[in-house]
């Protein structure tokens, strides 16, 4: 038995109207592929038979590109980004991808060639806007010497606007001048995509001049959420 070798090459191009490749790629020659992933070309008397060519996501912005090519015994395999080669030398490694991009997959033996593509839409990532009820916290003011404190109590809305979905492992206010504020939840409820509030009753010493909110977690996609935004207040003494 002979075995034939097989070379294969992807390369990676974000999508743009005025790349010929790219056209190619939206356009395959089977029109029964999905939209997202196909054959492009072949060439050759012989040319391998690419099996499949896919991804999955796995985090955040990470995905794990699988192919496989029928009779390839050994496959060498680099990904072009436009600065430099990374070579990925088995199937299921793993590309990061930040906006829309199609790979391109290359299988070359000794009876041809062939193509396929496979275009990666990144997930979106959850956007939270942080609102107050009420709109401005109102603070007090207490003067007593020894006990000389500032307490508010309002409502904080955190509010997930982009559709995905997130889980926060704390949520806090506090001051950057080292003053105490007895206000941190560290069991915090999933958000879905919409609100959830939470009634703080804030007690800071002295007389602060800042009051910032401050969370970490992660969105339903797997991205990092790590929030510090300041939170204006005013007094009623």
């Amino acid at each position: 038995m002979i075995l034939s070798l097989i070379c294969l090459s992807i390369f990676a191009y974000c999508t743009s109207p005025a790349d010929p490749q790219i056209e190619k790629a939206l356009n395959p020659g089977n029109p029964g592929n999905p939209g997202n992933s196909g054959i492009i070309e072949t060439s050759g008397d012989d040319p391998p038979v690419i099996l499949y060519f896919t991804e999955k996501h796995l985090f955040a912005g990470s995905h794990a590109l699988s192919w496989s090519v029928a009779e390839s015994p050994v496959a060498t395999v680099t990904t072009s980004w436009g600065t430099g080669e990374v070579p990925l030398m088995v199937s299921g490694n793993c590309v990061w991808v930040d906006e829309t991009t199609i790979f391109i997959l290359t299988a070359t033996g000794a009876g041809g060639s062939a193509e396929a593509f496979l275009e990666i839409v990144p997930k979106k990532q959850a956007v939270l806007e942080i609102t107050t009820i009420p709109e401005v916290p109102i603070f007090h003011y207490d003067p007593t010497p020894y006990y000389e404190k500032s307490e508010s109590t309002f409502t904080l809305i955190i509010t997930e606007t982009n559709g995905i979905g997130c889980h926060l492992n704390y949520i806090e206010i506090t001051f950057p001048d080292g003053r105490c504020a007895f206000s941190c939840i560290y069991h915090v409820d999933p958000i879905p995509s919409g609100n959830i509030s939470y009634l703080f009753d804030v007690c800071a010493k002295g007389r602060p001049t800042n009051m910032f909110f401050r969370s970490y977690g992660l969105d339903d996609n797997g991205y990092t959420i790590k929030i510090k935004i300041e939170i204006p207040f005013t007094w009623d003494n």
